[in-house]
């Protein structure tokens, strides 16, 4: 075996010998010269090969130890850390080949460096090399996620309101003291002014002026400038009818008792009874009021009817009512 600055044979560690398979390996220790590169020949028989070609040595890829393969970090200048050659330079690169950060390995063969500019969120892939003694090491890829802190809000009632005024609300839970910023097409908005989550996580808002064809919303909060990721997809629901008579808790001596209320104009409404049988259908409307009776005679006794209306593709939360049929 030759290095680099040699044309002198030998054998290291006391000869090396190639194996059933055909391969043979020397370890890094046994070699004492400083060149980058080695050439070997083979003796058998008492015959010597020819040489092979130089082959420059190469460094062995450094050691990530964070972060770890398919982890989060929400730090956006998040900390790598690892082990190379003692005395080398470590580089972190990014997905598109800038340098990250170099730093120093230590006599104990460990490193840390930490980005030095914010990483965007989302799917990162560094790659690290280290140097040292003039040799460029093979290559160690990791890829993590950059994820912001800020929880993810919860939506937990978003309703369309039906008595033309066009508004939207929406209600949740989130982190006290964030901001919730609303999407329903694009982009995301703070609706009224801003909606903050009070002391005890709660938040809700009410927006009459945003218009919007969407069938549903979702939501996302801001911590310390940080936007959470967005919720999940809430449907609205159409905001249930009103019911004027009968009164809750009155008395009727009508079997076929008129029953009115307020709904979406031009829509149709639904009354049932306990069981879920429907009772009566009407139309709103254009004033916004409809009317109609049972179209059988209703049992003596009491009643709670569930009254709902439908309106752009959405159906109403329902009103419940409860009222006693009397002779």
């Amino acid at each position: 075996m030759w290095d680099a600055a040699s044309d002198s044979g030998k054998a290291p560690g006391g000869g090396v010998t190639v194996d059933k398979q055909g391969q043979w390996s020397i370890p890094r220790t046994s070699l004492t010269s400083d060149a980058k590169g080695m050439k070997v020949r083979q003796v058998l028989d008492g015959g010597e090969s020819d040489a092979s070609a130089l082959q420059q040595y190469t460094l062995t890829a450094p050691v990530v130890d964070s972060p770890t393969e398919g982890s989060e970090a929400t730090d956006r200048k998040p900390e790598f850390k690892g082990k190379g050659a003692k005395g080398g330079t470590v580089t972190i690169a990014d997905d598109q080949g800038a340098t990250l950060a170099t730093g120093a390995i230590g006599t104990d063969g460990t490193w840390s460096v930490k980005a030095k500019k914010d990483l965007p969120l989302g799917d990162h892939t560094i790659t690290v090399t280290h140097t040292a003694d003039g040799l460029t090491s093979k290559e160690t890829k990791r890829s993590f996620t950059v994820k912001t802190d800020s929880e993810t809000p919860v939506i937990t009632k978003a309703t369309k309101n039906w008595s033309g005024s066009g508004s939207y609300s929406a209600s949740g839970t989130g982190t006290p003291g964030a901001t919730i910023e609303v999407k329903w097409n694009d982009p995301w908005v703070s609706p009224g002014g801003g909606t903050t989550v009070d002391g005890e996580g709660n938040w809700s808002y009410r927006n009459a002026s945003y218009t919007t064809d969407g069938e549903g919303v979702k939501v996302r909060q801001v911590t310390n400038g940080e936007a959470s990721d967005a919720s999940k997809y809430m449907q609205y629901t159409l905001a249930a009818p009103t019911v004027l008579t009968p009164g809750n808790g009155s008395e009727v001596t009508d079997r076929k008792p008129q029953i009115t209320g307020r709904g979406a104009k031009g829509e149709s409404v639904e009354i049932k009874d306990q069981d879920g049988k429907l009772l009566a259908t009407a139309l709103v409307g254009d004033n916004g009021l409809w009317a109609t009776v049972p179209d059988e005679e209703l049992p003596l006794g009491t009643i709670t009817i569930t009254v709902a209306h439908s309106a752009g593709g959405l159906i109403s939360e329902t009103t419940q009512r409860t009222f006693t049929v009397t002779e």
